[in-house]
């Protein structure tokens, strides 16, 4: 229709031409919206399919070469191995929801999640530093330690616009998500001033290469607060250059190792070799 024909018509007709116009306009963008989300769901499956290939094949070599490596690593470790119910055997009574367990996190032991969470709820941790973000998940609950928890999750900066969308997915557009400050950086270019002594509990679970590991931990111990703890992810077969680490610094300084998990803990004014249990 010309612009002419247009101004012809009645008034009322010209009203709904243009009701129809705009309507048509919003229909546009919301198709456009859908077109986006489906386009982030499909790199998100890409994403879970991905993690789930990359866990079947660790556990192939786990088995033929990795076992044998973190075993050496495991033998000459300064560890206190000890169950977390009796480091603290309040801890049983601790409700957590069952969120916090994903099927495709490729995680083998879902329960070290939710020791992860109730470790920092029970510490009743206010200031929460995570090296490694990923889509988010454990960020989201670490946030729920208690009302008044922010979490510092720190992730490089991605470079594709698919792990852009989906970094911190599960804290994005959530009530927390205003309690959750997002550092996008390499961890070795990481400046603590401003965080040192003041974090009470620290996970790191970054990059899993013996150079990050020994720098996150490094920049942990400067950032704790007294009595804080600091809990490592994968001491574990698939992680050789974590198990290393670990098995070289518990040589200066032993640490607790939660059996059955690969997690690895450090409380602060607690030597785990001394430690008494009730």
């Amino acid at each position: 229709m010309g612009i002419f024909e247009f101004f012809n018509l009645p008034a009322s007709i010209r009203k709904i031409l243009e009701t129809e116009k705009k309507i048509n306009q919003r229909i546009d963008v919301v198709q456009q919206k859908l077109t986006d989300l489906y386009c982030v769901k499909n790199q998100l499956d890409e994403m879970l399919e991905y993690s789930r290939n990359i866990w079947k094949i660790n556990k192939q070599l786990s088995h033929h070469y990795l076992d044998p490596i973190f075993n050496r690593y495991h033998k000459s470790a300064n560890l206190r191995e000890i169950y977390l119910t009796d480091l603290f055997p309040e801890i049983a009574d601790i409700s957590l929801p069952l969120g916090i367990i994903h099927e495709e996190s490729g995680h083998a032991n879902h329960a070290e999640m939710l020791y992860l969470v109730a470790l920092a709820k029970l510490k009743h941790a206010v200031n929460i530093f995570e090296f490694g973000t990923f889509m988010g998940q454990t960020t989201y609950y670490l946030a729920h330690s208690t009302d008044k928890t922010h979490v510092y999750t720190l992730d490089y900066d991605e470079s594709s616009s698919q792990a852009k969308d989906s970094k911190g997915l599960y804290f994005k557009n959530t009530a927390v998500e205003d309690r959750v400050t997002v550092i996008e950086c390499d961890s070795t270019q990481f400046d603590v001033s401003g965080f040192e002594g003041k974090m009470d509990f620290i996970f790191i679970d970054g990059g899993h290469n013996y150079g990050n590991v020994k720098n996150d931990t490094e920049k942990a111990f400067r950032m704790l607060a007294p009595s804080g703890m600091i809990v490592w992810h994968d001491y574990a077969p698939k992680s050789p250059d974590v198990s290393k680490f670990i098995s070289e610094f518990t040589k200066q300084m032993p640490l607790f190792y939660i059996r059955k998990t690969s997690l690895i803990l450090h409380i602060d004014g607690i030597d785990p070799l001394a430690f008494d249990l009730q």
